[in-house]
């Protein structure tokens, strides 16, 4: 899966691309819709998370930079439109 998290502003929900792993090895491409509220409790959780290990908090706080900058450039849908 390759397509970044998108934000629909009118329905106040981001939607991302997930692969379900299930017991018989076997997979699905599905959709995660997280509320705002939501997405800051798992941000605030995975940077919980790469706190231990400050290269992994690194690179995460560079592809967050990266795609802030990307929304400020293209919008919110990045080069999609």
């Amino acid at each position: 899966m390759t397509r970044d998290l998108v934000f629909d502003h009118r329905a106040r929900q981001a939607a991302m691309p997930v692969l379900l792993h299930h017991s018989d090895s076997s997979t699905d491409k599905s959709v995660l819709i997280l509320t705002p509220s939501e997405m800051l409790q798992y941000a605030i959780q995975f940077e919980r998370i790469a706190d231990g290990d400050s290269e992994t908090l690194t690179l995460l706080r560079a592809r967050m930079h990266h795609d802030y900058e990307r929304r400020q450039r293209y919008g919110p849908l990045g080069r999609s439109l």
